[in-house]
């Protein structure tokens, strides 16, 4: 049956439809589906399947970008048609011309900064915050990592240059300072140029001295919800334990053989879904399209196999009404997430707020083995990632996204967020590192960007 009876009654829907919960609204009554799967079936019409000059009715950028796939897809986009797209911004057209040049002097690896005038970072840094958001996930999404990670240095300065005396001390402040401090290109902006007010200079400087000096529950303090105490994120199971946390990129980890008390990994639904080898797993968290994924596949009762399995805010609130939220969280073992997973207009990783959720908990310390923060793209067999088989290229006990699989991921995952958790916690005698992400932890943010730009970028 058609979704709609007619072109007409289409273009008057989609009119009236907008913003995003509207349509899911409008059309939940053609489908019957849950609210999980609905959002993917529309995220599908808009992205593969609906006419350009349908899909060019809609007015929000994320959703322009459709129209860009549809007239030339992946293999097709240049760096022109990402220039024409911000033809009216005139500041990053001009961040544009100055990476088409670092493209054409060979040999240069660092982006020059220095070649990006003054006034540009300053009008960028006036931006909104949801504009400059906007701008770096498109930025991100087509490989245009350096760029991204300028934009968002400039959103990471708006946040901490408009907070008040005492604005200074919120978590928002706070959490953007965590960033800034592992940001080579935010702190360029603030400390080598000279138009921003040696006060906030002076500020930020003494700042970042402060939180580089924090006990580990003052750092983890910034990452609770708001209505959580540090007391109440304790888990009986996990204080005091010693937890190795199993990433999932393939490969050896020299933490291996690590002495734990528990084994914790990313939405566990099988024995082939963290990286091999792995015997058991007690502890999961799971997101949103996780949870839903392996409600289809019939493979959620592998939580049955968990002594606690982990639900992030975001999927609490929109996976369940709170009675069966209730009922799911008896059945299996379940709690909530103290963790506040969205912050500075970006999503942490999974891996990201699984690994403060363990420090929150109380694990007295913690193994992280086979994250690689993206440098690695390939995955165990049964790990659930959030795209279509198109996207994902399978090779007997494993897969790989393709490149722009995994560039829509930093659509709302900032790259340089989850390195600066990385980097922020990395003193503390209490986490262990394995040798790779310890290389990529000590990475400057522009050197990690490099790296990924040279894997994934697509213009």
């Amino acid at each position: 049956m058609a979704i709609f009876p007619s072109k007409r009654a289409y273009v008057m829907r989609v009119r009236s439809a907008i913003p995003y919960p509207g349509l899911l609204a409008i059309i939940r009554n053609y489908l019957g589906k849950t609210k999980a799967a609905l959002k993917r079936h529309v995220r599908r019409i808009f992205y593969t399947t609906l006419p350009v000059s349908f899909v060019s009715l809609l007015p929000s950028p994320k959703l322009q970008l459709a129209r860009i796939y549809h007239e030339y897809g992946y293999g097709h986009i240049t760096s022109g048609l990402i220039l024409d797209h911000f033809r009216d911004d005139r500041n990053i057209s001009s961040l544009l011309a100055v990476d088409q040049n670092r493209k054409i002097e060979p040999g240069l690896r660092r982006f020059p900064t220095e070649n990006i005038e003054n006034v540009i970072l300053s009008d960028i840094i006036g931006y909104n915050l949801q504009k400059s958001s906007k701008i770096e996930a498109l930025l991100n999404e087509f490989g245009y990592l350096h760029l991204g990670a300028i934009v968002r240095a400039c959103l990471l300065i708006n946040i901490t240059s408009v907070c008040g005396t005492r604005g200074r001390q919120s978590r928002e402040f706070l959490q953007a300072c965590i960033e800034i401090a592992g940001s080579d290109y935010a702190q360029d902006i603030i400390f080598s140029r000279g138009f921003l007010p040696g006060e906030y200079r002076a500020l930020m400087l003494a700042k970042l001295r402060e939180i580089a000096d924090w006990p580990r529950d003052k750092r983890l303090s910034v990452f609770l919800e708001p209505d959580v105490t540090p007391e109440r994120s304790k888990v009986k199971l996990i204080n005091g334990s010693a937890v190795f946390l199993k990433g999932p990129s393939v490969r050896s980890s020299n933490l291996a053989a690590s002495d734990s008390d528990l084994i914790c990994a990313i939405a566990f639904s099988g024995s082939s879904s963290p990286a091999p080898p792995c015997d058991r797993v007690d502890v999961s968290l799971y997101r949103l399209h996780k949870l839903d994924r392996m409600l289809q596949d019939d493979s959620i009762h592998a939580l049955k196999q968990l002594r606690l399995a982990v639900l992030t805010s975001q999927s609490a609130e929109a996976f369940f009404s709170k009675d069966h939220r209730h009922r799911f969280k008896s059945q299996f073992h379940a709690i909530d997430s103290p963790v506040q997973a969205y912050y500075s207009m970006s999503l942490l990783n999974a891996g990201v707020e699984c690994f403060i959720f363990l420090l929150l908990s109380g694990a007295s310390k913690v193994y992280v083995a086979n994250f690689d923060l993206f440098l690695n793209r390939h995955y165990p067999a049964r790990y659930i990632a959030n795209r279509t088989e198109d996207k994902v290229d399978r090779r007997g006990d494993s897969y790989s996204l393709k490149n722009e699989a995994i560039l829509e991921l930093f659509r709302h995952h900032s790259p340089g967020q989850q390195l600066a958790v990385y980097q922020f916690f990395g003193r503390d005698c209490g986490v262990i590192y394995d040798d790779v992400l310890s290389e990529i932890v000590s990475m400057q943010l522009s050197d990690y960007v490099e790296e990924l730009e040279n894997t994934y970028r697509i213009v």
